[in-house]
């Protein structure tokens, strides 16, 4: 990966860029099955602009794409039957989720360090991980049950607005306030 952050005047900015390929290869002892996945190369920039104003006051435009990899026991293929309440398993054919990010805020620092931060953002997610119930019989009881496994849904989206309010008390006491409002499919 690599980064580069300067200014000018009042403005700022740092443009970063990182390139990622991961491969994993699994293999059951008992059954001798294999399972593999390659995660081909893929580039994740990120850009962070903001521009300080007069009277304590900044404005801010940030883009950024980011890797959600699955962890090891998502792509392990056999049941965990541990709790009988809670039977999953994992998937190896689960492909990582990317997300590109883009957030616009502003921010006014007022006396006592008091602090006013309100921001729009937008989110987009490819191959979300999502769980999902399968049904599964058991072949030498007939008995069915549930197991809780992991898969990749198309895509979602959220957008939203969040603001922030931090204030001094006292020396020693201060308060933050936070409010989201989003819509997410």
């Amino acid at each position: 990966y690599g980064t580069f952050t300067n200014g000018v005047k009042n403005f700022g900015y740092q443009l970063g860029l990182r390139a990622e390929s991961s491969n994993y290869e699994g293999k059951l002892t008992e059954t001798k099955e294999t399972f593999t996945n390659k995660y081909p190369i893929s580039l994740f920039p990120s850009v962070f602009l903001s521009q300080k104003l007069k009277k304590q006051q900044e404005v801010q435009l940030n883009y950024t794409r980011r890797i959600n990899r699955p962890f090891f026991m998502q792509v392990i293929p056999f049941i965990d039957s541990t709790n009988q309440l809670n039977w999953t398993r994992g998937n190896p054919a689960l492909k990582p989720e990317f997300t590109n990010s883009l957030e616009a805020s502003y921010s006014k620092t007022m006396k006592n360090n008091n602090n006013i931060m309100a921001s729009i953002y937008y989110k987009h997610s490819t191959n979300l991980i999502t769980q999902y119930l399968e049904q599964e019989t058991n072949v030498s009881t007939g008995n069915t049950y549930l197991v809780n496994t992991t898969i990749n849904a198309n895509s979602s989206y959220s957008t939203g607005a969040e603001f922030t309010l931090q204030n001094t008390l006292t020396k020693w006491w201060n308060a933050s306030t936070d409010i989201n409002i989003y819509n997410s499919k």
